[in-house]
């Protein structure tokens, strides 16, 4: 599957919680205690001018080279390298949703750029923004770790259905960011027809592509409407070297994916690395960050590997306490690159209730059938038994429109949450609950299966 962990948002454990150095932001002079975050803005009624003169100072620094990627104090906006700002931005897209920044906030704070805690409270970061799409289940590799059950016929969602949800999305609710996820997406009969409707309709858009079959897609990129419209193409790449990817991917897919990057570098089509982090590539991390930075990527995104019964089995599911080391690195590496490096699925939350782009429901997630369902991670995952209930589908898109779902949603996510405050009341939060990715999959019941095996530090029913 390519593009699980396109999303996940929320304030997490930063390195103080695995006793590493604290990460600060904003950054206190040397020698300087600390500052609270907004500690530069004074009270309310003077703010307005002080904020004007801040964001004045971070909008000249952002055009000068020298201090692209810098955060000073009290910056709370500071647009990263590469981003589009002022004239440049398109209108009516939060500051992280520009091209440019898409995904991203702030790099190397514990917060990733994915996190919802960098910046002040504003209401467009719990707005409905992008409507994101399972084009298809197809897909042309048959990685080691991948979540996707792949057992039963393959779907692909009719380009009639994108473009009547796509218009309900931007008619209704003013949307016009979308993201395609898979499966492999290129692998859709209508590719194509998909990137014209989203043109069509005047929709930001990116994709998640393994990368072995880009080379082909590379000249629709670059025709101008696609290509300005294209925030960018995630491609995955699972270690620095062949060596290390094609363990996960299959003999031979390390060059066919860097032949897609390449592509996309001589295209001029801005692209993010996405690396899946289990237990055969830990010890791999910070070499693959630092052979990804001479790419020129907008950033790297780093991954957990969800456990499934295949990739448990294959003993690539890392421990939680390796994924709490993992995470503790890599926002050391986004601090320390100029390159950002942020954490995405499955992160550790230090608080007990959390949510994400998902529960907030800043995405809304269609999957390959037409289903409008919680988020990309729960459905068709490999592990549960055929036919169980599945919690996490709202509704139907085929014969309804989008806002009836959406409704139907509402209780999807209100169930989770009622029940993980019910728990904390309780005090049954079991540790591992707080990765949110494993928290939601064990409530929907897509682990169940580890009750059969408490040899796992994941299972419930483990030895404590």
């Amino acid at each position: 599957m390519e593009g699980h962990g396109a999303h996940a948002g929320l304030r997490v454990a930063g390195p103080q919680e695995t006793g590493a150095p604290r990460p600060v932001f904003p950054r206190s002079a040397p020698g300087q205690p600390e500052k609270p975050r907004g500690a530069d803005f004074p009270p309310d009624g003077a703010a307005g001018k002080n904020r004007q003169a801040v964001d004045g100072r971070v909008a000249q620094r952002a055009a000068s080279p020298e201090h692209l990627g810098d955060v000073q104090p009290g910056d709370r906006f500071a647009p990263p390298r590469g981003a589009q700002t002022g004239a440049q931005a398109r209108p009516g897209f939060p500051a992280y949703r520009q091209p440019g920044n898409e995904g991203r906030r702030r790099a190397g704070g514990p917060d990733g750029g994915q996190g919802r805690g960098d910046g002040p409270d504003r209401g467009d970061e719990m707005t409905f923004s992008r409507v994101n799409f399972e084009v298809t289940t197809r897909c042309n590799l048959n990685c080691a770790h991948c979540l996707r059950d792949q057992s039963g016929p393959a779907h692909d969602l009719p380009v009639e259905l994108i473009d009547r949800i796509l218009g309900e999305a931007r008619g209704a609710y003013g949307v016009s960011l979308s993201a395609l996820t898979g499966g492999e997406p290129l692998m859709h009969p209508d590719f194509d027809g998909i990137v014209e409707t989203l043109v069509r309709r005047d929709f930001s858009f990116s994709f998640v592509t393994n990368g072995t079959i880009l080379p082909k897609k590379i000249p629709l990129l670059r025709e101008p409407e696609v290509k300005k419209r294209l925030l960018n193409v995630a491609v995955s790449l699972d270690g620095p070297d062949a060596a290390a990817h094609d363990r996960i991917r299959g003999a031979g897919n390390y060059k066919k994916t860097m032949a897609g990057i390449l592509g996309l570098k001589v295209a001029g089509i801005p692209f993010v690395i996405k690396y899946t982090l289990g237990a055969h590539n830990l010890d791999r991390l910070e070499a693959a960050v630092l052979a990804a930075s001479p790419l020129e990527a907008q950033r790297m995104e780093i991954s957990h590997m969800h456990p499934t019964p295949d990739n448990l089995a294959a003993g690539l599911v890392a421990s939680p306490e390796d994924w709490r080391r993992a995470e503790a690195t890599v926002y050391r590496l986004g601090r320390e690159l100029k390159m950002p490096v942020t954490m995405t699925s499955g992160i550790y939350s230090p608080q007990s209730f959390f949510s994400c782009a998902s529960l907030t429901m800043v995405d809304l997630y269609v999957d390959s059938r037409g289903r409008l369902c919680l988020c990309c991670q729960l459905p068709g995952i490999r592990g549960p038994l055929p036919g169980g209930k599945e919690r996490e589908v709202a509704a139907s898109l085929v014969d309804a429109p989008l806002w009836d779902a959406h409704q139907k949603l509402l209780s999807v996510v209100q169930g989770f949450q009622r029940d993980r405050v019910n728990r904390i009341a309780r005090g049954r939060l079991d540790p591992t609950d707080r990765f949110q990715c494993i928290a939601c999959a064990r409530y929907f019941g897509k682990l169940d299966w580890l009750d059969q095996h408490p040899e796992s530090p994941w299972s419930l029913r483990r030895q404590k």
